[in-house]
């Protein structure tokens, strides 16, 4: 059976949700793969990663300001503004 991706419209929202849950919410975020996620999560957004059990998440706010993005409403390098 395969597993679909489950898609958040920013229009919607008019934000980025406050929290990204695992690998697939950093790849969703940056549009990168999971190998590149995995490095950036263990690399630059360290500090806005956290663990409970075995659930990775990540404040999206932190993130987008350690990527280097000043405003996160105008961010579209994401899956997630198109």
């Amino acid at each position: 059976m395969a597993r679909g991706r489950r898609k958040i419209t920013v229009e919607k929202t008019g934000k980025f949700p406050p929290v990204m849950k695992g690998l697939q919410g950093i790849c969703d975020l940056f549009g990168v793969t999971k190998s590149t996620a995995w490095k950036w999560k263990n690399g630059f957004l360290k500090d806005a990663c956290s663990m409970q059990g075995r659930k990775i998440l990540v404040d999206t706010e932190y993130a987008l300001r350690l990527f280097g993005v000043k405003d996160s409403k105008k961010f579209v390098g994401s899956k997630l503004s198109k």
